[in-house]
């Protein structure tokens, strides 16, 4: 899975959330893996990170802190629900608030 440019942590990518870093990341297709495995995450920069480019690394890194990597199978999880299970219940519910966002128009 790639740091920048999948989907790993909430809805849209660090890529979109984040383009003025990413435009200056050194390694744009590192792995999560890759990033997380030092005490502070491993992307080096093309430019020094001031201004805008320095607030939105550190609210990367805040997003990031309590982020751990470990040897476990994944699982799925259904964020809709709190015991993490897919109920129709849960998916039109989550539907008809305007806070979740609908992926699924054709259903």
């Amino acid at each position: 899975m790639h740091f920048w440019e999948d989907r790993w942590l909430g809805n849209i990518t660090f890529q979109e959330q984040y383009p003025q870093l990413y435009n200056i990341a050194r390694k744009k297709y590192d792995t999560v893996a890759d990033v997380l495995s030092t005490q502070i995450p491993n992307i080096s920069w093309r430019r020094d990170l001031i201004g805008n480019k320095l607030i939105s690394w550190n609210n990367l890194l805040s997003r990031l802190e309590g982020i751990e990597l470990r040897q476990e199978r994944d699982e799925f999880r259904w964020n809709l629900d709190q015991s993490g299970v897919f109920s129709v219940k849960s998916h039109y519910l989550g539907l008809i608030h305007q806070d979740t966002p609908n992926l699924n128009k054709k259903l």
